[in-house]
């Protein structure tokens, strides 16, 4: 999935802390797709640019959509 390629891709930059979280937000039938990411934090940051430098034991937090564990299709 999209969110842990970037986790893997955070990893193999040499951080550490990489925390994913499902936001079981979905519903079927809505335009967000599983697994699309809402917000990337670093140290809680959520404002920075693509050349930004962080230490490698950041706390990193993705939050992306999905659906519920107990969602049922219809």
């Amino acid at each position: 999935s999209f969110p842990t390629r970037r986790s893997s891709d955070l990893e193999e930059a040499g951080f550490s802390k990489i925390e994913l979280i499902a936001l079981d937000d979905l519903k079927f039938g809505l335009f967000d797709k599983e697994g699309e990411v809402e917000e990337v934090s670093i140290n809680g940051d959520t404002s920075f640019k693509k050349k930004s430098v962080f230490p490698k034991k950041a706390a990193v937090r993705i939050q992306y959509h999905s659906f519920p564990e107990n969602a049922e299709e219809k």
